[in-house]
């Protein structure tokens, strides 16, 4: 197990022309996006080739939205439970024309090139070049495996499952690596499931009311909320006139992690403030909305 997250891993390198010949539609293969696949991955650490678990987690696509450049990427969400990711999201597209994906910074509002699907031996991008391109076993199927990036930091990409891992060597030469171990990809599953989902059963300790995202919204943002114990509560948003413009929560909620999408098609730009009431309890944030 050690020597697949070390540099000197043999690969079998297959011919720059197996990435470069294929059709559009099986390179999209390396980088799946439908809504509800999840991957859990095991992560490890230690000096040089690790070899010690640290504990699993969860990504998976929860959705897509649209943002201020008017393209629309999916949401991708980190988290210990695969029913309950709650993580500040990253965000990706696959240009259909290219096979490129592009990742999406809402604080900077621009794209950038993350990895080219197609691309073979030869290819560059943000994080490097591809450095190998083998046959692997990947939850028991076997597939192609893609592993790109630098000499301290690479990832790799299989074909039918998207991300499987990454390794990254740090300045004192501790290193940590990430290996998938059960993949939901298109409804259909591979491997098994070894983390306990704990997140649900989890109760936070305090009341909080965390800042939506994106922030800017354009028009979609997701606020979320957790709740010590069970309350009757109520999340309002208001325009700097302190008017009423939406109602998202008014109920009893059960104690836990909370999120709630919030749409502001209709809404004019400029700065909202969402309210959260719970009992005793009041916490309000600003939002901003771009058109």
């Amino acid at each position: 197990m050690k020597s697949r997250w070390t540099l000197s891993v043999c690969f079998l390198v297959l011919p720059i022309g197996f990435v470069a010949a294929q059709t559009l539609d099986s390179a999209l293969a390396f980088f799946p996006m439908s809504i509800g696949d999840t991957w859990e991955f095991a992560s490890y650490w230690g000096m040089i080739a690790p070899n010690q678990l640290q504990g699993y987690e969860f990504s998976g696509i929860t959705g897509d939205t649209l943002m201020l450049n008017g393209k629309v990427y999916r949401v991708l969400r980190w988290g210990v439970d695969p029913n309950h990711l709650l993580s500040n999201p990253s965000y990706y597209r696959v240009d259909s024309t290219t096979a490129n994906v592009y990742s999406y910074s809402p604080i900077s509002g621009q794209e950038s090139l993350w990895d080219s699907l197609r691309e073979g031996l030869s290819h560059r991008n943000q994080w490097g070049m591809v450095l190998a391109i083998s046959n692997e076993i990947i939850l028991g199927t076997p597939t192609v495996t893609k592993v790109s990036g630098t000499i301290d930091y690479y990832y790799y990409l299989s074909y039918g499952f998207g991300n499987t891992g990454g390794f990254t060597v740090y300045q004192d030469q501790s290193a940590s690596a990430s290996r998938l171990i059960y993949a939901k990809i298109g409804g259909r599953e591979y491997g098994t499931i070894l983390a306990i989902a704990a997140t649900r059963s989890t109760i936070p300790a305090h009341f909080e009311l965390l800042q939506n995202y994106p922030n800017p919204a354009n028009p979609a943002t997701i606020i979320r909320f957790n709740l010590p114990q069970r309350f009757h509560a109520t999340l309002t948003v208001y325009n700097m006139l302190g008017q009423v413009v939406a109602t998202l929560v008014n109920g009893e909620v059960e104690a836990g992690s909370h999120e709630v999408a919030f749409d502001g098609t209709g809404l004019a730009s400029g700065v909202y403030v969402y309210r959260l009431r719970a009992g005793e309890y009041t916490l309000s944030r600003k939002m901003v909305f771009v058109k």
